[in-house]
């Protein structure tokens, strides 16, 4: 499955983050089209598959720069950091039911990430 995602505004810091999301089932890459920076953020998981929160690790990607986050990645949504910006994002349905797919999960406390 394909399609391009359009962002019309950009993040602003510093970023709250409530809320990660994974995809046990599938993988997820994006291919910016623009010419943005983007914020990545990911979190391992622990035993009881929920996040990681001492493992999340935030990283600025180039605008020529994909990523492709492995199934069951937690990660926080796509984060342009300029306004009007596109991605190419594929993502492989390995699972029957896609809505099964998608898990996203309250943090219970808000994360911050500021640019340095």
């Amino acid at each position: 499955m394909a399609w391009v995602s359009r962002m019309k505004t950009a993040v602003h810091f510093p970023l709250e983050i409530t809320q990660l999301e994974r995809h046990p089932h599938s993988a997820q890459t994006f291919i910016p089209l623009s010419h943005t920076h983007y914020l990545v953020v990911v979190a391992g998981s622990l035993e009881d598959g929920t996040p990681d929160l001492d493992s999340t690790r935030a990283f600025i990607a180039a605008p020529f720069q994909g990523v492709c986050f492995y199934r069951g990645t937690w990660h926080f949504g796509l984060s342009p950091l300029a306004d009007h910006a596109e991605f190419f994002v594929v993502m492989s349905k390995a699972a029957l039911n896609t809505a099964a797919d998608d898990e996203f999960i309250p943090l219970g406390k808000t994360c911050y990430v500021e640019l340095p």
